[in-house]
């Protein structure tokens, strides 16, 4: 690909992300279901530990769980609730801080994912589509939007790179085992539960082919 086109993509995949979140940030409003008061609290305590505490992998929030603490980041990692810090620190507000953050999420999904697709589709545009389709998926969308699960929805940037570590393990092809491995450390950085998925779907399938 050439430099001009890879601009071109990163404009496109800017311009996507921006469209996803502007609906909502426009409105100036967030949905209150199920994960997101969870998330919320875990946003705001990070920034605290970040910026009061210069702490960047706390072990537990002492201002969760009514001031008794929890221990949010042994099974929930931080990490990649950095851009909603920076965001915040430059006082942008809560609100703009959380839709940019989700934008932050698409567009990294959408980069992992358009690598990720390029190998299993040699055309550049049947690859651009899926990640498209891949990355505005109703279920992404909806732990967006509706049900407010960040931990879950940023585990969608790097599952492509699980599914393609995967398939090069399964073709024999070079550094398989090395994709693997980075795309599970990779989504056990945001989200552990995701991981086990994997792996046990992993596991299956290896059960079943062999």
């Amino acid at each position: 690909m050439s430099r001009k086109n890879k601009i071109l993509m990163v404009l496109l995949f800017i311009g996507i992300s921006i469209l996803t979140v502007m609906p909502f940030l426009l409105e100036h409003k967030i949905n209150v279901n199920d994960d997101f008061l969870f998330h919320k609290n875990r946003l705001l305590s990070y920034y605290h530990s970040v910026m009061v505490n210069k702490d960047f992998h706390p072990m537990i929030f002492d201002g969760m769980a009514k001031g008794y603490g929890y221990a949010t980041d042994l099974f929930y990692p931080s990490y990649s609730l950095l851009p909603f810090v920076l965001f915040y620190s430059l006082g942008l507000g809560f609100i703009a801080s959380y839709y940019l953050l989700i934008g932050t999420y698409t567009f990294a999904t959408l980069l992992v994912g358009f690598y990720a697709a390029q190998h299993f589709f040699k055309n550049r545009r049947t690859a651009l589509l899926a990640t498209v389709v891949y990355t505005c998926s109703t279920y992404r969308l909806s732990d967006l939007f509706i049900r407010g699960d960040l931990g879950e929805a940023g585990a969608f940037i790097f599952l492509p790179l699980v599914i393609l570590g995967f398939y090069k393990v399964y073709k024999n092809e070079k550094h398989g085992i090395l994709t693997l491995a980075l795309g599970l450390g990779l989504v056990t950085s945001i989200h552990p539960m995701t991981t086990l998925i994997c792996v046990y779907i992993i596991g299956i399938i290896n059960i079943y082919m062999y």
